[in-house]
Parts: C-alpha cells; structure tokens; sequence
C-alpha cells in the first residue's frame, strides 16, 4: 500500500469508515435486461454465487420452458444458499 493511501485509510478508520475497491465483476448485465429482470437479480445476490449474467440466461432458460409448456421438473444441484432455485421459482 502506498503512502498516501494509508494516509487515507488512516483518516477513514478514524470515523469509523472502511474504503475498499468496488468488484464490478458480475454486476454489468446486457442491455437487453429488463427493469425487472434486473431487480429480481439484484434481490438474489445475497443467496447465490452465481454471476448476474448467468442468473439472467437461467431467467431466460425457464421463461422458455414456461412459454412453451414443457412438462417436467426443475432441479439444482449443488445448493449453496439457493439463490438459482429462487430465479425459478420467481419466474
């Protein structure tokens, strides 16, 4: 860490602040996502691991399979905090 960056951190701390990098990584979506869609991701982001971008292409997947009445079942596999469940179940 540079100089001036502790500097900065130690001024932070003193009001009881942290400063970290912002990891854009998974939160830029398409254009193509809808206001909705992309608040639906935005509410399953503490419950999965999943990138946004792969969430919005299984909200797609299961409006597919939906639209077109496909009979079946969906299933996840290896469960973390069940946040790909939550998309399906929502959509």
């Amino acid at each position: 860490m540079k100089s001036y960056e502790r500097a900065v951190d130690s001024v932070a701390r003193r009001f009881g602040l942290q400063i970290s990098r912002v990891n854009s990584a998974g939160t830029r979506l398409p254009v193509e996502v809808t206001s909705a869609d992309a608040e639906l991701i935005a509410s399953l982001r503490p419950f999965t691991m999943t990138s946004a971008e792969r969430l919005w292409s299984l909200i797609g997947a299961v409006r597919y399979v939906t639209d077109a009445g496909l009979a079946g079942d969906f299933v996840e596999c290896g469960v973390w905090r069940g946040g790909s469940v939550m998309a399906m179940a929502k959509e």
